[in-house]
């Protein structure tokens, strides 16, 4: 993972051992990995396991707002993990046919969230000489 500092206009390696989706909160970097599970913390270029039970499903799909990781934990559904008291809390079951693809608004008051639903179709016919080439 790298950082880039637009004022001086450079690039510096974060992390040396993988890093993905990454967010800034009180002076560490929060990051998920996309081939090992946890939520890493990242301070003084030393990382730290944050979140053990943090299954890398979530490598892209987690959020942090004002403290709290949003994450998706499986068979049970969106939790919350406070960065300042450690403490976590299911925010929402997750739903029949749930997708693990969601968003938390930025006041943490709704959660948008994708749910797979039957396929439906429509059948459609083309008439061929109604169409005229050249």
């Amino acid at each position: 993972m790298w950082l880039f500092d637009r004022q001086d206009n450079s690039h510096q390696q974060l992390t040396t051992k993988g890093g993905y989706s990454g967010y800034a909160y009180n002076g560490k970097v929060y990051f998920s990995k996309r081939n090992h599970s946890g939520l890493w913390g990242l301070k003084n270029q030393t990382e730290q396991l944050i979140i053990k039970d943090f299954s890398n499903i979530n490598w892209l799909n987690w959020q942090l707002i004002d403290g709290k990781v949003f994450f998706y934990r499986a068979e049970s559904g969106v939790w919350k993990f406070d960065l300042d008291s450690n403490t976590e809390q299911l925010v929402m079951s997750a739903p029949p046919n749930f997708t693990h693809q969601y968003t938390v608004h930025p006041d943490q008051s709704a959660i948008t969230y994708v749910q797979a639903q039957p396929m439906q179709s429509d059948i459609h016919i083309l008439s061929l000489n109604k169409l005229r080439f050249g």
